[in-house]
C-alpha cells in the first residue's frame, strides 16, 4: 500500500474516533482531533481522487476508491454511533444526577444559579455543576458536559417544574426533553 494511502486510512480512522467522542460527549480535545484529521485529510482528496482516474497502476485504484468514500461513511456512522453514546452516557449517569438533586433539595438556594462543589464520589458527573431556585421555588441543577470550541456547552438540565424557562431558553438555544423534569441542552 501506498505510503499516502496508508496516510488517509489512519487519517481517517482518527476522524472517525475523533466524530463519535464528540458526538457522544462534547470536548474540546475531541473536536481539534477531528478538526486536525479533517484538515489533513482535505489536501490529500483531490490527489487520491485524480489518482484514481489518472493512476497507471491499475492494482491501487480500488483502495483509491475505498479512501474516497470512508471519510464520508466515517461522518455518516460516527454521528449515528455519537448519537447512541450519547444516549447511553445520559441513562448511564441519570441515577446519580438525581442523588444529587435530591441532596440539593435539602440545601438552601440563591435565586442566582451558583456554583456546586459536588462531593467527591460525583465529581465525575459533570465538569461544572449550577444550581438554584426562582422566585417561585423552581428548582434549577444544570450539570455542564461538554464543551467546544467556538464556545458550546452541552448540559444536562434538571427543572422541578419540568418547563424551561423564557430565560433558560434565552440562555440554552436547543433544547431536547429527555424524560420528566430532564432536558439536554446547549448553547
Amino acid at each position: 500500500m501506498k505510503p499516502i494511502l496508508r496516510l488517509i486510512f489512519v487519517t481517517e480512522a482518527i476522524l472517525f474516533l475523533s466524530f463519535i467522542g464528540f458526538a457522544a460527549r462534547p470536548a474540546f480535545s475531541n473536536q481539534s482531533h477531528f478538526m486536525l484529521s479533517f484538515l489533513l485529510l482535505l489536501p490529500l482528496y483531490p490527489i487520491v481522487f485524480f489518482g484514481l482516474f489518472f493512476a497507471q497502476n491499475k492494482p491501487f485504484r480500488p483502495q483509491m476508491a475505498i479512501a474516497l468514500l470512508l471519510a464520508p461513511l466515517a461522518l455518516f456512522v460516527g454521528g449515528f454511533l455519537g448519537s447512541y453514546a450519547n444516549t447511553y452516557l445520559y441513562y448511564r449517569d441519570l441515577p446519580r444526577m438525581k442523588e444529587v438533586v435530591a441532596l440539593l433539595q435539602n440545601r438552601p438556594l440563591t435565586i442566582r444559579r451558583e456554583h456546586i462543589d459536588l462531593p467527591a464520589q460525583y465529581k465525575d458527573l459533570a465538569y461544572v455543576t449550577q444550581a438554584g431556585k426562582d422566585s417561585q421555588g423552581v428548582m434549577t441543577v444544570l450539570f455542564i458536559v461538554g464543551s467546544g470550541f467556538p464556545t458550546k456547552h452541552t448540559c444536562y438540565l434538571y427543572r422541578s417544574d419540568d418547563k424551561i424557562s423564557p430565560e433558560l431558553r434565552a440562555e440554552w438555544h436547543s433544547s431536547r426533553h429527555r424524560e420528566n423534569n430532564w432536558f439536554q441542552v446547549s448553547d
